[in-house]
């Protein structure tokens, strides 16, 4: 027996005689011809809602995402491609990026330190300013202090610079004393600071250059200070002959009883007043030249001084009695 050959159903066939064919297109039927109104108006329904959706997503699209903004203390990070900004505690905008205050941080006291005064020179003041400083001695030696020439009586000067008890004191300044005349000692002679309500001594020395006439000389050297220059004082000298010195005698030794000539040699004799021996007169003298006098020897004992006196001075040799 043969068998028929298969057949394929059609397929618009089979989905026609199908029961859930016939069940769709019995709604699709009811539901066009039944509802045509509610159809439509659910169909609005679903674009205003699509539209009220994407009005929806603008706006939170505007707002700002708690993703991309930080606050000091927030350790979120933001999206890809967006700038980080950063709010200030008590801002009202999480949008506005703060840069921090714009004045500096204060680094010190706003005053100066305190300005030293400048030193005024008129406060630099020299006691007995414009005294005369008397000294009298002969050439080429040291003198010493005049007082009958001098305003002072002593060989002392001395500066003051300030007020110890100004409540602003000055800064140290810068002193120096001169004299017009090189035989003229200062010590000190300055250069140094003087401070303030400091009181400075300065000394005065005098040597008589050799070869000065004897004679009296009124203010012969003058002293400056500075700064003050006007503080400026004077000195006047007496130079007096030189006093007597005696180099030798011949003989030096006589006779108890006396009467020995002796022969004293040396210089500054001219006007010489006395010789004696001991305590005792020579019987006489005769001043034979400046350098040279012949005196006789008293009675005596022992070894004496025989002594030359002139208005200048005395000098003496010893003489010995046997």
């Amino acid at each position: 027996m043969s068998k028929a050959p298969f057949s394929k159903p059609d397929v618009n066939d089979v989905v026609s005689s199908s029961h859930v064919y016939k069940i769709r297109s019995s709604l699709n039927h009811w539901s066009s011809g039944r509802l045509p109104k509610s159809r439509v108006k659910h169909r609005f329904g679903m674009v205003v809602a699509l539209l009220l959706l994407g009005l929806q997503l603008t706006a939170c699209g505007n707002a700002a995402s708690p993703l991309v903004s930080a606050s000091p203390t927030s350790n979120s990070t933001s999206q890809p491609n967006t700038p980080p900004t950063t709010s200030e505690p008590g801002s009202t905008s999480a949008s506005t990026t703060t840069t921090g205050p714009t004045a500096g941080s204060t680094t010190g006291p706003t005053t100066g330190p305190t300005v030293v005064p400048t030193a005024d020179p008129s406060s630099f003041t020299v006691t007995n300013n414009g005294a005369t400083y008397g000294f009298k001695g002969s050439a080429g030696q040291q003198a010493t202090i005049d007082p009958d020439n001098s305003d002072t009586g002593d060989s002392v000067i001395h500066a003051k610079y300030g007020d110890p008890n100004s409540s602003t004191p000055a800064g140290p300044i810068d002193w120096s004393v001169s004299a017009n005349q090189n035989w003229i000692g200062l010590d000190p002679s300055g250069g140094t600071g003087l401070m303030f309500g400091q009181t400075l001594q300065v000394n005065i020395s005098v040597t008589i250059p050799k070869g000065m006439a004897a004679g009296f000389y009124p203010n012969i050297g003058t002293i400056t200070f500075n700064p003050n220059t006007s503080s400026s004082n004077h000195l006047t000298l007496t130079v007096v002959p030189a006093g007597p010195t005696v180099s030798s005698i011949s003989p030096t030794s006589g006779p108890a009883a006396g009467g020995t000539s002796v022969t004293i040699t040396g210089a500054g004799f001219t006007g010489g007043t006395s010789v004696s021996f001991g305590s005792t007169a020579a019987s006489d003298f005769k001043v034979d030249s400046d350098t040279q006098i012949t005196a006789t020897s008293p009675a005596g004992s022992g070894t004496v001084d025989v002594s030359v006196t002139t208005p200048n001075g005395t000098a003496s040799a010893q003489f010995t009695y046997t």
